[in-house]
């Protein structure tokens, strides 16, 4: 595991937090009777994941720059200490399993607006 470089790294860490989050939103399904169909999971919770797969895309493709630039340092600095000690790692896992957390609420309450 000491050959994945630090970039590498970040982007298993924020793919992790995606999945952790819908594999926690698999347990609490509804219909804890109906046997697990990925067909149909997928079918059923294809926007919230495109969106959030492509909106961590964006923001991962965005925070990777900044590292290497080094314009992130001063942002860090600013932030509280158990910020700073996670560092860019924790931020990453931070997004997937935030963003995802945010996006599948938002998307869920629009579906449920929308069914009165």
């Amino acid at each position: 595991m000491h050959n994945l470089k630090i970039k590498d790294m970040n982007w298993i860490l924020n793919f992790l937090g995606i999945s952790i989050f819908f594999i926690n939103r698999f347990k609490q399904r509804t219909h804890k009777t109906v046997s697990f169909k990925l067909k149909y999971w997928i079918t059923d919770n294809f926007q919230e994941m495109a969106t959030t797969l492509l909106l961590n895309l964006a923001l991962m493709l965005i925070l990777s720059e900044n590292i290497k630039d080094g314009t992130l340092e001063p942002i860090l600095a600013k932030l509280p200490e158990w910020v700073t000690i996670l560092g860019v790692p924790g931020i990453c896992f931070g997004l997937g399993a935030g963003l995802s957390w945010l996006l599948y609420e938002l998307f869920r309450r629009k579906i449920k607006d929308a069914k009165g």
